[in-house]
This record gives structure tokens, sequence and C-alpha cells, in this order.
């Protein structure tokens, strides 16, 4: 997501040539190995039997690790901002946690204990409502199509923006306003909030990092607290929401008798 200036020192040139070192990785892996992830990809023809180039699977495989670390570190990162800012929200997302701590009795996490982080979960989605960590993607048109008095040719590339529809009050009323209760029951309107995208191109990874940011934050808001340096902190897209000074947190380890 920059300029294609092919020339020493651009952020374009610098991300080719990391490109070409963990294509290099790749290769290696996909010569010596046969499973796991890599199998499906390996091992499984198209629609018109013909299985997939290496370069293909290089291409997927650096799709899942663009996806699958960028995307999840960013949101957390966000939801530690939204939870600093509002501290009603902390409280309400600590109580809950404690509860679930509480009936572990120091056991580890199942997945059944995420499915009981209801309200933490909303804080996550709000998050995600207020700042989508991918703001836009592509799609192909496989047909012709007619949308809005307009013609959409077939072959054509089309962009859709999640935050055109995230903040817009016809779906979210006052939409810059955190506010999880917003996910409360059936939530929101059916294609209005797509911080996954949706159906049969909705991200595969969608429910592993749900689980990986509620287990993220019950170890945190439990054992530890934080505060932002800069509580004014601005953010820029690159591409996913970076915060311009690194975030910086003071961070204290919280006493026992506290988590109690």
């Amino acid at each position: 997501m920059a300029l294609p200036l092919d020339f020493l020192g651009t952020t374009y040139h610098k991300a080719r040539l990391a490109r070409k070192r963990l294509l290099h990785k790749l290769d290696i892996i996909i010569c010596q190995k046969r499973k796991d992830l890599l199998s499906i990809l390996i091992s499984t023809p198209d629609d018109q039997g013909h299985l997939v180039t290496n370069e293909e699977i290089k291409d997927n495989v650096l799709t899942f690790l663009f996806g699958g670390y960028d995307t999840t570190s960013s949101t957390i990162a966000v939801v530690l901002k939204y939870l600093f800012l509002n501290p009603h929200c902390l409280q309400k997302v600590i109580k809950e946690q404690k509860k679930i701590a509480i009936e572990k009795v120091g056991d580890l996490l199942c997945w059944d204990d995420t499915r009981k982080m209801k309200y933490t979960w909303q804080v996550i989605q709000e998050t995600m409502h207020i700042q989508p960590i991918v703001t836009w993607a592509t799609r192909e048109a496989i047909k012709e199509n007619e949308y809005g008095g307009f013609t959409i040719p077939k072959g054509w590339k089309l962009a859709w923006s999640a935050p055109r529809s995230h903040l817009s009050p016809q779906f979210f009323p006052n939409p810059e306003r955190f506010d999880p209760s917003r996910f409360e029951g059936i939530g929101p309107q059916p294609f209005t909030y797509l911080p996954f995208g949706s159906r049969p191109r909705m991200c595969p990874g969608s429910e592993f990092a749900r689980t990986e940011m509620l287990v993220f934050l019950h170890h945190l808001v439990l054992n530890y607290e934080w505060s932002m340096i800069d509580p004014h902190e601005q953010m820029t897209m690159n591409p996913f929401h970076t915060f311009q000074k690194g975030l910086k947190l003071r961070i204290h380890k919280k006493d026992y008798s506290q988590v109690q």
C-alpha cells in the first residue's frame, strides 16, 4: 500500500526486498513440509483439477502471515487506548474477567470460558467499529451488475470501505462515541459492520483472532494496570492503524490481593 517507486530508500523498495527474503524462506519450507497448514494449498486442486503453483502458495502464506499478526496486534493496541480513556468500561471488563478467574481456580482457560467474555468481546467489537483495522478491500465482479443506476461490468475490481458504514449515523447513532452496548442483543444490521468482511469471503481467522484477543485481555486486566503517556496521541494508517508515537504506556503489575 505504497507508491510503486522501486528506488533505494523508498518504502516500496524495502518491502520488495523483505518479500524476496520471505519467499526464499517459504521455498525451503514448502520443500521440507507437506503437512499442516500447507497441505491443503499443496494438495487440493482447483475447479479445473489443477494444483496451485509454488508462487500461488507463497502468496497465500504471506497473506496468512500478514493478516494473522498485524491485524490482531493493531486491534489490541487500539483496545488498550479505549479502555484507558473509558475507565467505566475497563472496570466492567475487570469484573467479568475476575468472575471467570475465580471459577477456574487456577486452571487454564478453555474455549467455553471465552464464550462467557461477552462484555469484553463487545469492547473489542466497538473498537473495531470506531477504528476498523482493515478499512477496505477489493472484490472482482463475476458477472455484470446494476447498482445505484450504474452498470458494473464483469471483471471490474470493486473496493468496499468499512468506515463508510461503521461511521454512518444511519446505521450507528453517535457513531464516533465509544459505546460497547450497541453490540448487545442481535447487534447491528447485516452488512453494516464489516471488520472481518462477510459471507463467503469473510476472514477465515476471525474466530482465532477473537480468542487470541480475549485471552490476552483476560490476563492483562487481571494482572496489570496501564496508562497512556499521551492520551491525545494521533493515529495514522500504515497500512493499519498505527500510533504516531508508538503508543507509549506506563504499566504496573497489580498486587495479588487486587486480583482477588
